[in-house]
């Protein structure tokens, strides 16, 4: 896990000018063979969307349009096609006109392929591919210059034999290949310069891009998956990751939601997805998607939800259970699934859990009718009871007690007064007109915003108690009905500089060292694998950059990092960090996305740092939910 230091070089080069806007946004429906009926539309509405919610967005849009009257060439000028000339033109000219702290993003909707013996990864452009290697080498020269970079690629890069009339993958032509390698020579010569990079032949998270906190890259599914096209109820044609995205967009504050939301978003759109898509991200999973955030935690503001079917008896399940953290009397509001509401109404369908298994719950509500209109739900958490078992108190010198109390309890947490009592988690008190928050040993907690008493600052440090407590509450989390054969047949172990670690607590860790989590699978059937860093800083991030990672039966899985104290930190005269990794086991494709937080001391934008110690949670599927 490679950390970038903190600087607050973009944030002055944000102050000194007005942030700029660039958008390349390319969409191809004329091909030769198997063209596309969506790709050019996504483009289009998204333009339009932009245009609309941005006063000066520099565009630069490139389309190949199926003409009717004459398929065998698009309907746009030579200098309006998305060949690899002019793409590579347009990504010039935003380089060169941007300035440090600008946003620029870039979206694809056309075919991927792929190179079956190389493995590479290709755009299929009109005419020479352009290769992974060469757009991650664009990429990284706008990072380098200090820009922001969101990357949406609506497109697949499957090698399967199976294909369709919407399944945005082409087959691989060698010729177009070759033509490839010679382009990317020489814009690599002409332009960009071989410094720094790399081959990315197998995946897009190798590239190399120097600063992942200046970029996110976002796939519409994975390697051995297929991106398809959706018809709607008008008979116009979407990419399906574009349709979502754009619905999302045009959501209240979309365009400066944080890629974690969004992307825990679309991970609940994709649900039903036929054949299986599942998108990736890549980068900054805290960057926001284009526009720069307001000054309030996008995560806290748009709710995520869960999946929530109904059986034909009107029973509803949960697709989330112990070990997304849930337990029995944690309540939920009810929407239609189909509602795209990015904050809840002011009266939705109340739920209540009442049982459940590691991955899924059973809910109940008042009145069974309520849902008789809908076949599919969604649910987000209003309440999560275990977190009052984590809970908080009051020192002796803090004004306004009853104040505190109701502004905790109006978060669903537990604080007390009494000076006598020693069953807290933390304790938060004043010390020199500020707050400060210790643990149960009484050790003040390092990199907690510096808040000073005021009338408003009860609000403030509740919610910050808020983040603590949920921060704590994953770090406890654990299985309590572990599944005996499936715990004895999962190894995981950490191994550092090459030497396995057999320490089960804390590990220390030079910095700069590398550390690889090693994972053996000795069951006949896959298991799937989430890691996530509980770092320094009180974030929670995923570190495998997908949803989980695929172990398949009798196979292993290693994942390496480098560790790095936080640059804030050491700016403190701190010579150590202490980070957990987590890690669920699980023998279903499951995700963690509701355990994740942001860092405290900052609003959007995460990172990784050093990884000391290590939990594992093993869950096995239970074959019958209902008891």
């Amino acid at each position: 896990m490679s950390s970038v230091d903190d600087s607050t070089s973009s944030r002055m080069a944000s102050q000194a000018h007005r942030t700029g806007y660039h958008a390349i946004l390319i969409g191809i429906n004329w091909y030769p063979e198997n063209s596309l009926q969506g790709a050019v539309r996504d483009v289009q509405e998204l333009k339009a969307h932009l245009e609309m919610e941005i006063e000066a967005v520099n565009l630069h849009v490139l389309t190949a349009t199926v003409d009717d009257l004459d398929p065998t060439k698009p309907v746009e000028d030579p200098e309006y096609l998305p060949t690899c000339s002019n793409i590579i033109r347009d990504f010039r000219a935003v380089t060169e006109n941007a300035r440090p702290g600008d946003r620029v993003y870039v979206h694809y909707s056309g075919h991927g392929t792929r190179d079956v013996k190389s493995g590479r990864l290709l755009l299929a452009v009109c005419g020479p591919y352009i290769t992974s290697i060469l757009l991650a080498a664009c990429i990284n020269t706008m990072v380098v210059k200090g820009l922001v970079v969101t990357l949406v690629m609506d497109c697949c890069f499957s090698a399967s034999v199976q294909r369709g009339p919407r399944v945005r993958f082409i087959s691989y032509d060698p010729a177009l290949g070759e033509a490839a390698e010679i382009a990317q020579e020489e814009e690599l010569r002409s332009w960009i310069g071989r410094s720094g990079i790399r081959d990315a032949k197998k995946s897009f998270e190798e590239f190399f891009i120097k600063d992942s906190k200046k970029h996110a890259i976002l796939v519409a599914c994975g390697d051995d998956e297929k991106a398809c096209e959706v018809q709607l109820p008008d008979d116009s044609y979407h990419g399906k990751l574009s349709w979502f995205i754009l619905n999302i967009l045009k959501a209240e504050n979309g365009l400066s939601g944080s890629l974690r939301d969004i992307f825990a978003r679309l991970h609940f759109d994709f649900r039903y997805s036929s054949p299986p898509q599942r998108p990736v991200l890549y980068g900054n999973e805290g960057q926001t998607f284009f526009r720069e955030a307001s000054m309030s935690r996008t995560s806290h503001q748009n709710p995520l939800y869960f999946q929530v079917d109904k059986s034909e008896n009107g029973r509803l399940t949960l697709w989330a259970g112990k070990a997304h953290g849930i337990n029995d009397g944690d309540q939920f509001a009810l929407l239609p699934s189909s509602s795209t509401a990015v904050l809840m109404p002011p009266n939705p369908i109340m739920a209540r859990v009442c049982g459940n298994s590691s991955f899924r719950s059973n809910l109940e509500i008042p009145d069974p009718t309520s849902v008789e209109t809908e076949d599919e739900w969604k649910a987000t958490a209003l309440s999560q009871l275990a977190l009052r078992q984590l809970r908080l108190k009051l020192g002796a010198n803090l004004r306004n007690k009853a104040t505190w109390i109701n502004c905790l309890h109006e978060r669903y947490l537990e604080g007390f007064t009494e000076p006598h009592r020693n069953d807290f988690t933390f304790q938060v008190d004043l010390a020199s007109s500020r707050f400060r928050v210790t643990d149960s040993r009484g050790q003040e907690l390092l990199n907690i915003p510096n808040v000073e008493d005021s009338e408003t600052s009860i609000i403030q440090m509740c919610d910050i108690l808020r983040h603590l407590i949920r921060y704590q509450f994953v770090k406890d989390l654990c299985n309590l009905e572990p599944a005996r054969d499936f715990d004895k047949s999962i190894e995981v172990y950490l191994s550092v500089q090459g030497k396995r670690s057999d320490e089960t607590r804390i590990i220390p860790i030079k910095e700069g060292a590398k550390i690889t989590m090693n994972i053996t699978n000795e069951l006949e059937n896959d298991v799937y694998v989430s890691i996530y860093n509980l770092g320094p800083q009180w974030q929670i991030i995923n570190v495998c950059r997908e949803s989980y990672d695929k172990v398949p039966g009798r196979g292993r899985l290693n994942k390496s990092f480098t560790m790095k104290i936080p640059l804030i930190m050491k700016n403190n005269g701190h010579q150590e960090c202490h980070d957990v990794l987590k890690v669920w086991v699980t023998s279903k494709p499951t995700s963690m996305y509701n355990l994740r937080l942001p860092k405290l001391n900052e609003f959007p934008g995460t990172d990784g740092s050093a990884v000391p110690s290590l939990m594992v949670v093993g869950f096995e599927e239970s074959q019958y939910l209902f008891r």
